[in-house]
């Protein structure tokens, strides 16, 4: 039971990584820092092996690994004004035509040049 959650912890750590881009995953094996990121685990017996992403792998006693997860959030980088008058068709996050200048637009989200707008 302990092995199976351990499993299901780590698999469910490892899938949630490839999400974000901020991520750190240290993984030391006997106190040492393998300084590689883990891709796949496996257990048989008291036993793991580490599939790493450069297509090595190890297998040690499962006392002797531990991997780690620091995760650095995502920030916004910058604001886009949108109060200057656009060419391009602006539509609404239905995917709506609302027009072509952002001047006369209300408080929301808009499709303008490919990019998610915010107006406030």
């Amino acid at each position: 039971m302990k092995k199976t959650l351990l499993l299901c912890t780590v698999l469910a750590l490892l899938s949630v990584g490839k999400v974000y881009a901020d991520i750190t995953q240290t993984v030391t094996v006997n106190g040492s820092v393998v300084g590689k990121d883990v891709k796949q685990i496996s257990f048989s017996g008291d036993n793991v092996t580490l599939v790493f992403d450069d297509d090595t792998s190890t297998t040690e006693d499962m006392s002797l690994v531990e991997i780690s997860f620091s995760y650095t959030p995502a920030s916004i980088h910058g604001v886009e004004n949108t109060s200057d008058s656009f060419d391009s068709t602006i539509y609404n996050v239905a995917g709506q035509n609302v027009g072509n200048s952002a001047n006369n637009l209300q408080k929301g989200v808009y499709i303008i040049n490919k990019k998610q707008i915010l107006k406030k």
